[in-house]
């Protein structure tokens, strides 16, 4: 295999720039994404599979110190510095992933705001990054599982990994899918890896999937660790900035079996996010169209996209000091709980004290009520309508002055209150008591059996 194209993307979501060679550090590309557009109104990233004419928009090297931005219906140009003075900052979260960016000039947010019909701003990224977010490599083990992995480095306006890996093969399976060419920049690939044509065996599509590490002309290591998901970015027309046919368009070619992704279930994926991984010696590393292609390590199964991220831990002291920090912390819990537990069973007893009383109470109005039922009363059938009616209204004005129906009525609401009070503390004593076994669990547990959560950036 060999590296048949190589691309970088200065303005995020415009047009790339095809590259012949270029220097690799851990960012990626120089140059690639350090600009983004942002809507003014709400400060977010714009990206083409919202804004599909952000496709309209060509970007050109010019030089080793300028780039040409040209809209490519009217033919206007807007030339900027690769790397321009600082203006004020501005600060910019993608995939709940922030950083600090700078404003680029007032000429070039007129020149966008212009031609996208509503007001935006150019930022550029300077010596600032953001941290990387949400990609797990599968299946977690060890003591990983435990404290979380979070890949070290920083990336730039790129979604998920400085570096984005696609195949030649897999492009043809979708061009014959959608019945013409696809064209390779709707996916946005860094680096497009295709078969030599004295291979033993041909390369099939998708089989990048299962890539887990590969190696790249002179030492230049990539560790791919997660699968890019495609949203309706690559339905874009480039010609016109608006949407290809649907029958033509390569999403819904790929829906049927390329949702291969339990992280991402309801997107296709088509390529591998990467990283540069560790380097031979401190000399420069750089990749040139041509170079071969070598696969150093493969997945027995596909890796799984953290679509909304674990907690990481990051590892930066030593990691007794960190286990001895978290059984401090557990035994200072499980203290805190034995004394909630004191103080409920405290309470309780209380209330079984007053319910006691309540009981005895009740038991002695029951006593005198059986004593007035004992008293003879003349029948109701014996007595004239009028003094059945005097009676009636004579016992509906006791009840509600004779105190003792008041406390009576007053006794049944405390306890029912009481029974209510009761039930709810017992609940609660019985969430803390498997609230402390499981922690006892957890913590009994070989590190190796423990498994991250993911709950569904």
């Amino acid at each position: 295999m060999y590296i048949s194209s190589l691309y970088i993307h200065p303005i995020k979501s415009l047009l790339p720039i095809a590259i012949n060679e270029t220097s690799v550090n851990t960012l990626g590309f120089p140059h690639d994404r350090t600009f983004a557009l942002l809507r003014q109104s709400t400060g977010q990233t714009l990206h083409i599979g919202q804004v599909s004419q952000l496709c309209l928009f060509s970007v050109e090297l010019d030089g080793s110190e300028a780039l040409i931005v040209r809209f490519n219906p009217t033919g206007d140009t807007l030339r900027l510095p690769l790397v321009p003075k600082l203006g004020r900052e501005i600060e910019v979260r993608m995939h709940n992933s922030p950083c600090t960016s700078f404003h680029v000039s007032d000429a070039a947010d007129s020149f966008f705001s212009q031609h996208l019909g509503f007001e935006a701003t150019l930022v550029f990224l300077g010596n600032s990054s953001r941290d990387v977010l949400g990609n797990v490599a599968p299946p977690p083990s060890g003591i990983w599982s435990l404290l979380g992995y979070k890949p070290e480095g920083k990336i730039t306006f790129a979604d998920c990994a400085p570096l984005l890996v696609t195949t030649s093969a897999s492009l043809e399976e979708v061009s014959k899918r959608c019945g013409e060419g696809v064209d390779v920049r709707k996916f946005r690939p860094n680096v497009v890896v295709s078969p030599d044509s004295d291979d033993e065996e041909e390369m099939a599509a998708f089989e990048e999937d299962y890539w887990a590490g590969l190696e790249m002309g002179e030492g230049v290591n990539i560790e791919l660790t997660a699968n890019c998901a495609r949203c309706s970015s690559v339905n874009v027309d480039f010609s016109t900035g608006g949407l290809v046919e649907k029958e033509k368009q390569p999403l819904k070619m790929m829906q049927k079996d390329r949702r291969v992704d339990p992280g991402m279930k309801y997107s296709p994926v088509f390529g591998r996010y990467g990283f540069l991984g560790a380097a031979r010696g401190d000399k420069e590393l750089f990749l040139k169209v041509g170079d071969k292609v070598k696969i150093t390590q493969k997945n027995k199964e596909r890796t799984e996209f953290c679509k909304f991220p674990v907690p990481c831990v990051e590892i930066c002291v030593d990691f007794w000091n960190r286990l001895a920090g978290t059984i401090d912390c557990f035994m200072m819990l499980t203290a805190t709980m034995n004394q909630l537990i004191e103080d409920t069973e405290r309470e309780i007893a209380q209330l079984q004290e007053k319910l006691q009383l309540l009981h005895e109470r009740a038991a002695q109005k029951t006593t005198f009520e059986t004593q007035e039922q004992q008293t003879p009363t003349p029948q109701i059938s014996d007595r004239p309508k009028s003094v059945i009616t005097e009676c009636r209204c004579a016992r509906k004005v006791s009840k509600q002055t004779d105190p003792l129906v008041r406390v009576r009525e007053d006794q049944k609401r405390r306890i029912i209150a009481t029974g209510k009070s009761l039930y709810s503390i017992n609940k609660e004593i019985e969430f803390f008591l498997t609230d402390r076994e499981n922690s006892f669990n957890f913590i009994s547990k070989p590190f190796g059996e423990h498994k991250p959560s993911v709950t569904n950036y």
